[in-house]
């Protein structure tokens, strides 16, 4: 199954356009506190968690002082702080060795010129990492702007581990991180969706 739509690193849409992709655990950022997220930097760097200004709603943040690294690591979802989603979470039909676009929205508010932000893949079993995309930057735009990445999972992986990172003097937003299903399966989840608000409306 391929699932490769997009253009690596293409801008999707603007300041204000809503991510249609499945968010991995609280990846907008809706739930309060930075749940479903862990963190980590270098000396000065900070997180924080607005409940509002995102793309739309709650986003999370990070500031990291000049010469300092930042990242956000995507969690399961379960509480125990696992950093590993499984691919069946996206109901997709993932499968080692698929390409897949991953997708998220940021903005920078502030930071050194030149500077970058984006996203890291990584290729999981439960017996370790298998292989990573390294860490995928470019410059972010100073508006909410949606960006795209095209990731094949490795072969014999059971999991994907997402995370957003940033260097050097940075303030950046992120919202919205997940995988953009393939234009079939977004046909399925409407009709899908139709047909609850058709239930829902004959019950009531």
């Amino acid at each position: 199954m391929k699932i490769k739509l997009l253009t690596a690193l293409a801008v999707l849409a603007t300041a204000g356009v809503v991510s249609a992709n499945i968010m991995v655990p609280n990846g907008d950022f809706e739930t309060a506190g930075g749940a479903d997220w862990n963190s980590a930097s270098g000396p000065g760097g900070a997180f924080s968690y607005p409940a509002s200004g995102g793309n739309p709603g709650g986003y999370g943040q990070m500031d990291s002082a000049a010469g300092d690294w930042a990242v956000f690591v995507a969690t399961d979802g379960s509480g125990t702080g696992n950093e590993l989603i499984p691919l069946s979470y996206f109901g997709l039909g993932l499968a080692a060795g698929d390409t897949i676009t991953v997708e998220m929205d940021m903005i920078q508010f502030s930071g050194d010129a030149g500077e970058t932000a984006g996203l890291k893949m990584e290729s999981w079993t439960t017996g370790g990492v298998i292989s990573d995309s390294g860490d995928v930057k470019l410059a972010v735009a100073a508006s909410w702007t949606t960006y795209s990445w095209d990731y094949t999972i490795a072969a014999g992986a059971t999991h994907l581990k997402f995370v957003p990172v940033q260097h050097n003097g940075l303030s950046v937003g992120y919202d919205n991180v997940g995988v953009v299903p393939e234009p079939a399966t977004m046909g399925l989840l409407a009709v899908a969706a139709g047909f609850l608000m058709f239930v829902r409306r004959f019950r009531a």
